[in-house]
């Protein structure tokens, strides 16, 4: 059996991250110094790790805390921008206070993880995402550095339950409701019962 290993590490901090504010996908914010730092002392942690690949989401903050990482270790990986790998893009809250989208999930009964606002993502889209992601992932590291050739022959699996919870599909989702907290009839996404 072929295996390896995946290292997942989050951004460094943004001014954003600093303030409460949601980035998502739509506003792509910069390393603070503090996030800069950080990456810097991530970077020396993993010194003597030698990565055979680095890939970030396509956004800046993401990219600089790959470059400082690398920068700081020994690793001579070049980064792969991979747009699979951004963050839940939280559709009109973007660039919003946290809190703005918590008081909009509790208007219409939910928890933030579960609403979905207005031009953004399901937790199941999300999902759906990074498990894209790691099947062409997986594919890859097969077809880098498998015993048993290409990978068009090979079952790609992860552990089970990787990456599920049994959700339903989100193309079942429906839009029922209305937020009536000031916010102007956002409305409230109900999908998986």
């Amino acid at each position: 059996m072929f295996t390896f290993s995946l290292t997942l590490i989050r951004h460094g901090e943004t001014q954003y991250n600093r303030d409460g504010l949601l980035q998502g996908q739509g506003v792509d914010t910069v390393l603070s110094e503090t996030g800069i730092q950080q990456c810097e002392v991530v970077g020396r942690y993993f010194r003597d790790t030698k990565f055979s690949n680095v890939f970030v989401s396509d956004l800046q903050r993401t990219i600089e805390t790959a470059e400082i990482i690398l920068r700081n270790s020994r690793s001579a990986a070049e980064i792969v921008l991979e747009p699979l790998l951004r963050e839940r893009s939280f559709g009109i809250f973007e660039g919003r206070a946290k809190e703005d989208l918590k008081n909009a999930a509790n208007a219409c009964g939910q928890s933030c993880r579960d609403f979905t606002p207005p031009g953004g993502e399901t937790p199941s889209e999300v999902r759906l995402r990074f498990k894209k992601f790691l099947k062409v992932l997986f594919r890859q590291m097969l077809d880098e550095h498998g015993p048993s050739g290409p990978a068009d022959s090979a079952e790609v699996e992860s552990e089970p339950g990787c990456c599920t919870n049994g959700d339903a599909d989100p193309s079942g989702a429906e839009l029922t409701g209305s937020a009536d907290d000031g916010l102007h009839g956002v409305p409230c996404p109900r999908s998986g019962g």
